[in-house]
């Protein structure tokens, strides 16, 4: 069986060495397993297949180690950024909203699972040439760096699965929490 490009996508931000089926138990209508969306029956979707109406039985549903791999990567999908300077501070304000505290050592390993996945790649910039340098693997980043040169940047991979999550993503226009999404509680 062919997993569906959201089954696909959804797969890379369950933490490193976890099954997809991990924690799927049966849960009512409209809860699918850990970090998978459920699409409301037929006779509630719009016309068209892109069209659907957001009602109370679209539920999604992701665990914290999820919900930190997807905030990282829309982080890092515009530009090359350091943990410290930009991607702690702005994940950890996005999390609030959640009512979570992200801490640095939880963005350092969402930051190793997701080069290990090829979604995202480490770099040493520099304001003298090369201007950037291609690290190889995960740089050790434990302490916080005096000179910030430890930078992160998605990949086209990662890219694509960002453009995938956008159903996923725990926030509405607006930036307010969706009553739709749920935190799943750690195992």
């Amino acid at each position: 069986m062919v997993a569906s490009p959201t089954e696909y996508s959804r797969d890379y931000l369950r933490a490193p060495g976890r099954s997809p089926a991990a924690g799927s138990k049966a849960r009512p209508h409209g809860q699918g397993p850990v970090g998978q969306a459920v699409l409301p029956p037929a006779s509630k979707r719009g016309s068209k297949p892109s069209q659907v109406s957001w009602e109370s039985s679209y539920t999604i549903r992701m665990d914290r180690s999820e919900l930190v791999r997807l905030l990282v990567l829309n982080e890092i999908s515009d530009d090359y950024e350091n943990v410290d300077q930009i991607i702690l501070p702005h994940v950890g304000k996005i999390a609030a909203k959640c009512g979570l505290v992200i801490e640095r050592s939880e963005i350092v390993d969402a930051l190793a699972g997701l080069i290990k996945d090829d979604l995202a790649k480490a770099y040493l910039l520099s304001p003298f040439e090369p201007y950037s340098t291609e690290l190889q693997g995960m740089p050790p980043v434990d302490v916080i760096e005096q000179d910030f040169e430890t930078y992160f940047y998605v990949t086209k991979k990662g890219i694509d699965i960002c453009r995938s999550h956008r159903t996923s993503w725990p926030f509405d226009d607006e930036g307010e929490l969706r009553s739709d999404w749920h935190l799943d509680p750690p195992p």
